[in-house]
């Protein structure tokens, strides 16, 4: 794929970077020369599928980690993790999916 000139640089965290949606978005990403932050709030699940793509594309580019949307403090460390592997943030994706009996979107803080 002919990598784009204006995402090519560029450092972009998705949420629900692992599943099947997540994942597929993470890699047009990584094709197109971002640098991307991909999380799961499974970090085992996180590593594993990490892992899957050292032939697809190197580490240095990409990054999976824990990340639950639901969780503050894990939110602010995957940003912290971030800007100091990457030095900035450009994007976001927001792929995380579910409803863990959560409170309908309209009476959540």
């Amino acid at each position: 794929m002919k990598k784009n000139g204006d995402l090519e640089g560029k450092v972009i965290i998705v949420t629900g970077g692992t599943g099947v949606i997540g994942l597929a978005i993470v890699k047009e990403l990584l094709a197109l020369g971002v640098k991307v932050v991909a999380g799961s709030a499974s970090a085992g699940k996180a590593a594993a599928v990490g892992l899957k793509l050292d032939d697809f594309c190197p580490q240095t580019e990409r990054l999976f980690c824990r990340l639950d949307v639901t969780d503050e403090a894990n939110i602010g460390e995957v940003i912290a993790k971030t800007v100091d592997r990457f030095g900035q943030i450009d994007g976001l994706v927001n792929c995380a999916g579910g409803n863990r009996g959560l409170k309908p979107f309209f009476e959540t803080d």
